[in-house]
C-alpha cells in the first residue's frame, strides 16, 4: 500500500508545523532582503540550505561547521571558475561549471564541510555574475541561520 502522509506526522505533528512555520518565516525574512543580494541563484541555495536546516537539524549537515564551511567553499570554487572564465573567454561555459562544482565538492570533502546547496552555489556564481556582496551576504545569512539553528535545535526534531 502507499503512503501519502509521513508515518511520523501524526506523533510530531507539532514539529512538522512549527519547524515548517519556521521555514516559511525565514523564506519570508530572505525574499525582504533579495533585492539586496541581487541573485536568484544564491537565493535558492540558501532555500535549500533552510529545507536541510528545518527538517533535519539534529543531522551532520545541519551544524554550523557544515553550512559555514560548505559556503566558503561554493564561494571561492564559484569565483574561481567565473575568474577562469573572465580570463579565458573562449573557453567552454559547461565545462567552466564543471570544473567549479567539482572544485566545491573537492574543497567540502577534503574540509569535511559537504553541504549539497553549496556546490550549487558554485555553479551559480559561475553561470551569472555576481558581485562580492551578494557572496558575503550569502555566507552572513548562512551564519545567521546557524546561529539560529543553535538556538532552536534542542527544541526541534528530525522530519526525514
Amino acid at each position: 500500500m502507499l503512503r501519502i502522509q509521513d508515518s511520523c506526522f501524526k506523533q510530531l505533528r507539532w514539529y512538522f508545523l512549527a519547524q515548517s512555520g519556521a521555514a516559511m518565516l525565514i523564506v519570508i525574512l530572505l525574499m525582504s532582503l533579495a533585492s539586496i543580494i541581487d541573485s536568484e541563484v544564491v537565493v535558492a541555495s540558501i532555500g535549500a540550505s533552510v529545507f536541510i536546516a528545518m527538517s533535519m537539524p539534529q543531522a551532520k549537515t545541519s551544524r554550523a561547521r557544515y553550512f559555514i564551511g560548505g559556503y566558503a567553499c561554493g564561494i571561492l570554487a564559484g569565483a574561481a571558475g567565473f575568474a577562469l572564465m573572465t580570463a579565458v573567454p573562449f573557453m567552454p561555459h559547461a565545462l567552466v561549471a564543471g570544473l567549479a562544482v567539482g572544485l566545491a565538492v573537492m574543497l567540502m570533502v577534503c574540509l569535511n564541510c559537504e553541504h549539497p546547496p553549496a556546490a550549487a552555489l558554485a555553479l551559480g556564481l559561475v553561470l551569472t555574475p555576481h558581485t562580492l556582496a551578494a557572496m558575503a551576504i550569502a555566507l552572513g545569512f548562512v551564519t545567521l541561520l546557524s546561529l539560529a539553528l543553535h538556538f532552536l535545535r534542542p527544541w526541534m526534531r528530525n522530519l526525514l
